[in-house]
């Protein structure tokens, strides 16, 4: 058990109001710190009638051990309200495909670090997308790609918000229900999120999510003032990688780095992303042709062109390529969407399964 597990799990059956009581820590939950974590421990929560939550409560332990830890308090203060602003921000509109939180607030107890309790209660899923692929309940593609067509949808809701993600990846979508009732997904974690026009405290940082799922130009320093190239084109990526890996089992990033020397990787690489960039390029129609050769040949085509869309190197370009023209962020989603839709009829059609 950890400094910080011990200290807050004396926090079980803490009264959050509403009929709400936390429950135990989750075994299951993300490590405090960690990318999707940010200095939070998640407990179970449940209702008197049966309901069931899951519940992020700020960690100061492990933000006050940090260097500088009166800073880092701070910091990790600020965060946390960030996401709880953004998580009210898409409950106060409708969002359906973002997760959606029950309640957020604060409460006083001495038994805790500064008698603190800050803290997001969230509707709870039955599994997230990784997990989920693990237990092998979705081997059918269709399902698959009906889950990367509800995450798209959320894309475009927060995108129409002026909200982008930055950490979209398997572990941050959420799945509920199960294969035989066609499962719903939607997207959790607003912890890295950036909102056009308010400053974040991770808004400094060339890329707010882990580098597994970054695009290379962020990787190779190239970061642009423009929300729309800087942020949400982000967003498109990791939309690339997430199709990549839920429906052939690929990581795109792992892929391209295998194919670089190690001096030409993002870690040592000493020029501009510019400078680069040809051989991103060429490497990374590598990693598609990779990609198809992975695939159902019911859906091959058809995904390596939106992965490809989705994943091009050039963040100008990237999403709009099957247009043909610069369309909005939210006509690309759009597009995005319906290609996703028609791949999702294909694949239940052919009966493609997971290769």
């Amino acid at each position: 058990m950890s400094d910080s597990t011990e200290k807050y799990a004396v926090l079980e059956g803490l009264d959050l109001g509403g009929g709400w009581t936390l429950g135990a820590i989750r075994p299951d939950a993300k490590e405090s710190g960690s990318t999707g974590g940010h200095f939070s421990v998640q407990f179970a929560a449940s209702r008197a009638d049966g309901a069931k939550a899951f519940c992020k409560v700020l960690d100061l332990v492990t933000a006050g051990k940090q260097p500088n830890a009166g800073i880092n308090l701070q910091i990790a203060v600020t965060a946390f309200n960030f996401e709880a602003q953004l998580i009210e921000l898409c409950g106060s509109l409708s969002a359906r495909r973002v997760v959606f939180a029950i309640k957020s607030g604060e409460l006083r107890d001495e038994r805790v670090p500064l008698e603190l309790v800050m803290f997001i209660l969230f509707e709870d899923a039955d599994d997230d997308a990784r997990t989920y692929l693990d237990k092998g309940l979705a081997d059918d593609l269709f399902l698959r790609l009906r889950s990367l067509r509800h995450v798209a949808l959320g894309v475009r809701e927060l995108h129409n918000m002026r909200i982008a993600h930055q950490d979209l990846k398997p572990s941050n979508v959420l799945v509920f229900g199960s294969a035989a009732t066609l499962p719903e997904s939607k997207i959790a974690d607003l912890g890295r999120a950036s909102l056009d026009g308010t400053v974040a405290v991770h808004d400094e940082l060339p890329f707010a999510g882990p580098a597994g799922y970054s695009p290379p130009e962020l990787l190779y320093g190239q970061v642009a003032a423009d929300f729309y190239q800087r942020r949400q084109a982000c967003d498109l990526y990791q939309l690339g990688c997430l199709v990549a890996f839920m429906l052939a089992d690929m990581s795109i990033n792992l892929e391209l780095t295998s194919r670089l020397t190690e001096d030409q990787q993002w870690r040592k690489w000493g020029d501009s992303y510019s400078a680069i960039y040809p051989l991103i390029r060429t490497k990374m129609d590598e990693v598609f042709e990779e990609l198809w050769t992975r695939l159902d040949p019911a859906i091959a085509d058809g995904v390596v062109e939106v992965v490809r869309d989705l994943c091009d190197p050039d963040p100008e370009r990237r999403g709009k390529q099957v247009q043909g023209r610069s369309p909005s962020p939210s006509v690309i989603l759009s597009k995005l969407i319906t290609r996703l839709d028609v791949l999702e009829k294909r694949a239940r059609i052919a009966g493609a399964k997971v290769a």
